[in-house]
C-alpha cells in the first residue's frame, strides 16, 4: 500500500483523477483550519477511464487550538467514480465538516473507522455563544443522485448518537446501510435552528438493533430514497401516474386529486379522498430479485370485459383488482397476452388514494381497492404530511367489508385467470373479415 499525500486550502478546487492511482494506493487528504467566514477547499474526482477499484482516502486535519477555527472540506464525486472514506490518521477530537455530491454514476461508501472517528458520540462543545452549547462531533452533509453505503459494522447505537450525516437525495440517490432490513421515522426540532423540522431516520437490523441514523429535512420531500441494503423491496399497492379515477363530474388523473375530493366508488356511491400518496422507483434502484414486486403491470384495454379497462390500466404488482368481492393481487393475474409486467421503465411514478373508508374504485373502468395502511405509510415520500396529524393513528389494517374478501391462491383465483386467458385468446385470434361487394 501507499499513502499519496494531497493537500487542500482553503478556497480552492483540487481535481483528482481515479484512474491515476493504482488500487492499493490511500490518498491523504490534508485539509486546513478554516474560520466559520472562510469557505474551506474541496476536491473533484472523476474516473476517465471507468475504473473499477475504490479509490481510498483518509484525512489528516490541523490541531484546533481556536474554538471558531475547524476543518472543512467538500468533495464532489462525477460519475464513474467510486471513493471509500477510511480512518483518518489523526483522528481529532474537534468539529469538523464534510460537504460531499454525490453525482448520478457515482459511488461514495463509508467504512465503520471512517464513521466512529468522524460522526460518533464524542461530544465536544462548540462555541457555546453561537450554539447554545449544543455538542456534536462531526457533520456529514451528503446530497446527489449517486449511491451511497456506509457500513456501521462493530459499532453500537451509543456510536451512532451525537455526529450527524445529513442526507438530500436527488432523481434517484440511494443510501444503503449495510444489514438495515427496517427503518423507524419521526419528526423533530433541529436543536440547531430551532425552527426547523427534520425527519430521523433509524435504521436497524433483524435483532432490532440500531445500524444507523440519517437526518433529512422534510421539506426536501425525499424519503422514497431510502433502501436497505439486505431488506426487501415492498408489495407496492398502487395507480402509476396518468390513471384515470372515476369522480362525480367525471375521470381525473390519479395525481390531480387531493383531500376532500369525491371519487366514485364501484357500488355507485360517492367518498371522500383524504389523503394522496406518491412514490417515485428507479430501475436501476430496484433490486434484480424484487422486481417482480415493483414494475408496473400493464392491464391492455379491453382484457378485463367489454371496454373495461377503457384505456390501457397500469398499476403496481400488490395492487388488488375486485372481481364481484373477490381481491386479487395484480401479480397473480400476469397472464403474458393481456395483462404484462414492464420491465424496461427507467423510472415510474405510483400513486394512491386514501378514502375516509376504505373502498372500491373505478380506475379507467376497472373495479381496484383504494389504499387501506397496513403499516406500510413509510413507503410513500409524502408520509411525514401527516406523520403529526392525529386522524392518521397507528395502522389498522384491511378492514373487515362484507362481501369483500382477498383472494391468494385456490379455485376462485383459477377461475379469475382462466377468465381472462380465455378473453386474452379471443382477443388475440384473428377476426373474420367482412366480404364487400
Amino acid at each position: 500500500m501507499s499513502i499519496v499525500d494531497i493537500e487542500v486550502g482553503p478556497e480552492v478546487v483540487v481535481p483528482i483523477d481515479q484512474q491515476a492511482y493504482e488500487g492499493d494506493t490511500v490518498l491523504n487528504i490534508v485539509t486546513a483550519q478554516t474560520h466559520p467566514a472562510v469557505t474551506g477547499g474541496s476536491i473533484e474526482v472523476s474516473n476517465v477511464t471507468s475504473k473499477t477499484d475504490a479509490l481510498e482516502m483518509q484525512f489528516t486535519h490541523p490541531i484546533n487550538t481556536e474554538p471558531d477555527m475547524h476543518p472543512y472540506l467538500g468533495m464532489e464525486l462525477n460519475s464513474g467514480t467510486h471513493v471509500k472514506l477510511i480512518a483518518s490518521q489523526n483522528p481529532v477530537n474537534l468539529f469538523e465538516q464534510y460537504n460531499i455530491t454525490v453525482n448520478e454514476g457515482s459511488t461514495l461508501e463509508l467504512t465503520p473507522e471512517f464513521v466512529s472517528q468522524n460522526i460518533n458520540n464524542k461530544e465536544i462543545p462548540i462555541n457555546p455563544n453561537r450554539y447554545e452549547d449544543y455538542r456534536l462531533t462531526g457533520l456529514l452533509v451528503i446530497k446527489g443522485a449517486g449511491d451511497v453505503i456506509v457500513d456501521t459494522t462493530g459499532l453500537n447505537a451509543e456510536d451512532l448518537k451525537g455526529g450527524r450525516i445529513e442526507y438530500t437525495p436527488i432523481d434517484g440517490g440511494e443510501i444503503t446501510f449495510v444489514g438495515a432490513t427496517t427503518s423507524e421515522y419521526g419528526t423533530e426540532v433541529d436543536p440547531l435552528y430551532a425552527n426547523t423540522w427534520y425527519s430521523n431516520l433509524v435504521f436497524k437490523n433483524d435483532a432490532g438493533e440500531i445500524v444507523g441514523r440519517v437526518r433529512t429535512y422534510i421539506d426536501r420531500d425525499n424519503f422514497s430514497h431510502f433502501q436497505f441494503g439486505a431488506g426487501t423491496v415492498s408489495y407496492y399497492a398502487c395507480y402509476l401516474k396518468g390513471t384515470h379515477i372515476a369522480t362525480p363530474d367525471g375521470e381525473t388523473k390519479v395525481e390531480d386529486l387531493k383531500a376532500g375530493d369525491k371519487v366514485l366508488t364501484a357500488s355507485g356511491g360517492t367518498v371522500n379522498v383524504k389523503w394522496l400518496g406518491y412514490r417515485t422507483l428507479f430501475k436501476k434502484r430496484i433490486p434484480e430479485k424484487d422486481a417482480k414486486r415493483a414494475f408496473p403491470i400493464l392491464f391492455k384495454k379491453g382484457c378485463v370485459a367489454d371496454n373495461v379497462p377503457h384505456r390501457d390500466l397500469f398499476m403496481s404488482p400488490g395492487h388488488h383488482v375486485s372481481f364481484d368481492g373477490n381481491l386479487v393481487s395484480a401479480m397473480n393475474l400476469v397472464n403474458g397476452k393481456s395483462i404484462v409486467q414492464l420491465f424496461d421503465l427507467p423510472s415510474f411514478q405510483y400513486f394512491h388514494v386514501e378514502l375516509e373508508q376504505f373502498d372500491i374504485l373505478l380506475a379507467e373502468g376497472v373495479p381496484a381497492e383504494s389504499y387501506v395502511d397496513t403499516g406500510n405509510r413509510n413507503m410513500f415520500q409524502n408520509a411525514h404530511e401527516v406523520a403529526m396529524n392525529p386522524d392518521f393513528g397507528p395502522a389498522e389494517g384491511r378492514p373487515d367489508i362484507p362481501g369483500i374478501t382477498v383472494v391468494k391462491k385456490g379455485p376462485v383465483l383459477e377461475a379469475i385467470r382462466a377468465k381472462l386467458l380465455e378473453r386474452a385468446n379471443w382477443m388475440q385470434a384473428p377476426q373474420p373479415q367482412k366480404r364487400v361487394g
